[in-house]
């Protein structure tokens, strides 16, 4: 996830300095868009790591009912 957020502000850095080097948009600008593209990545890998945490919380509630659901073992002097 730390990979794809420094991929995505580098891709992000590079089309605003390309747009910014052809006169689209101002220096402002450009340093506007990578503060706002820093400022969303933090948020945005915090999503995508979300299914990775239901899927670890989902095996451990499935082993935990396993567990609760067996049969007691009784001692042979029982």
């Amino acid at each position: 996830a730390a990979t794809i957020s420094a991929l995505l502000a580098v891709g992000v850095a590079g089309f605003a300095g390309y747009f910014a080097l052809q006169g689209r948009i101002t220096v402002g600008e450009l340093i506007t868009v990578v503060g706002l593209a820093q400022f969303i990545i933090e948020p945005l890998g915090l999503l995508a790591s979300i299914p990775g945490y239901f899927a670890v919380a989902r095996a451990s509630s499935d082993r935990l009912a396993l567990v609760l659901d067996a049969e007691p073992l009784r001692g042979a002097g029982s």
